[in-house]
């Protein structure tokens, strides 16, 4: 688990091609528990875990709910301006459910993503995602988006380099349990010297994904 810091980490950036950074909502650090205590953040880690282990996928990846994809900005300029985002306030998150992801019309699960945890779209979350995309891509009125094809806020639980579970049902599993996140963390999810930095997912499998900054709400 990184460190907390509001600093931008140092990474190296060609001056013409910035990698993909994400603005991600994060569950409290476990590491902030008491120690008999069961996070939610290690509630989420063990549930991805545990799909890894079944069907023989990559590690589980950090839990976060993606706010921005991609800001589309270099480093040094995305931590400046995540800084104004600081005070903003804890946002309650509640899942509504695990499901598998939704094909694209390509017939393929984008991103390679494989399940989820759908999260309810509280006015508070939405209202965070619209000062979010103000602050970082500067729209005039911001507007609530999210990835497609699912398009609604969610919480991703496995990636998979063949969609191997997107025909699996997930109707009788649980909803993990809800978390009050309390920072915005931006992370680079793509490394220029993999895929000319255009595939998320063999930077995530090289190990190559990394926080960039992060900022207490």
């Amino acid at each position: 688990q990184p460190k907390a810091q509001e600093a931008c980490t140092d990474i190296s950036e060609p001056a013409g091609l910035p990698q993909q950074i994400s603005l991600w909502l994060v569950p409290p650090d476990c590491s902030a528990m008491p120690p008999n205590a069961h996070s939610s953040r290690m509630s989420l880690v063990e549930v991805s875990s545990k799909l890894a282990r079944q069907h023989k996928l990559p590690g589980s990846m950090e839990p976060h709910i993606t706010i921005i994809g991609d800001v589309g900005l270099h480093a040094e300029e995305a931590c400046s301006r995540l800084k104004s985002l600081k005070g903003s306030g804890p946002v309650a998150c509640t899942f509504e459910r695990i499901t598998a992801a939704e094909k694209g019309a390509d017939g393929k699960v984008p991103w390679h993503q494989s399940c989820v945890a759908v999260v309810k779209a509280t006015p508070a979350l939405l209202a965070l995602q619209r000062k979010c995309r103000a602050a970082l891509l500067g729209e005039t009125p911001p507007r609530n988006t999210w990835a497609p094809p699912l398009s609604v806020p969610h919480l991703s639980l496995a990636y998979a380099a063949n969609n191997e579970l997107c025909n699996v049902n997930f109707g009788a599993s649980p909803a993990p349990p809800p978390f009050v996140a309390t920072t915005l963390v931006l992370y680079a999810t793509s490394d220029p010297e993999i895929s000319g930095g255009s595939d998320p997912y063999q930077s995530y499998v090289g190990g190559k994904w990394m926080e960039v900054g992060r900022v207490e709400l």
